[in-house]
């Protein structure tokens, strides 16, 4: 998910990546920052329906990816949609169902961005979805992804990786070894055919 209204790659070196790892890339145009929320969360549960029209998908490797408010949208997703999406990658943004500790302020909170998931899909996301958080060292969201990571684990989650890009800022061009890394986690917990 992108926060731009174009939804396609990148670069061509993220295609050869998910090639190389087997993965299709579906992103909706005009599913940007501009749009609500509820409508880009839409789009990607029609772009997921409809994939599974048109190709052979193993259901174990569908995840939520995005970028900036992209990010905050897959976090949202992968946490809300279990069923359909097995994890979330999110680069330099994610949200989480709880209010969230701002550790340099004390008694503040980041609000929670969504509703909480029933409590038998909490528990089944905390033990079963993957969750990559991609930050970067000077990214702006960096505080705030770090703070998600450490409440999602204090709630529990069982796979949950956060990456830090040195040197990196919110605006970082994310080199494939680091999207690779986040694929491999998500793909780890997967069984072979």
């Amino acid at each position: 998910i992108s926060p731009l209204p174009f939804g396609g790659y990148a670069s061509d070196e993220v295609r050869d990546v998910l090639e190389a790892k087997g993965l299709i890339w579906i992103g909706a145009d005009h599913s940007g920052n501009g749009r609500p929320v509820w409508y880009r969360v839409l789009l990607a549960l029609d772009a997921v329906h409809n994939a599974k029209r048109y190709y052979d998908i193993d259901v174990r490797r569908i995840y939520a990816a995005g970028y900036s408010g992209g990010g905050r949208v897959a976090s949202t997703l992968a946490q809300l949609y279990p069923d359909i999406f097995r994890g979330g990658f999110s680069f330099f943004g994610c949200d989480y169902w709880h209010r969230v500790a701002i550790p340099h302020m004390p008694g503040a909170h980041w609000p929670r961005a969504f509703p909480p998931p029933s409590r038998s899909d909490a528990k089944a996301i905390r033990s079963s979805s993957r969750f990559v958080l991609l930050t970067g060292e000077l990214d702006f969201n960096r505080s705030q992804t770090k703070g998600v990571y450490t409440q999602m684990k204090d709630d529990g989650f069982e796979h949950l990786k956060l990456l830090v890009i040195p040197g990196a800022s919110h605006y970082h061009r994310v080199e494939n070894e680091w999207i690779e890394r986040g694929i491999d986690f998500l793909d780890s917990g997967i069984e072979s055919r």
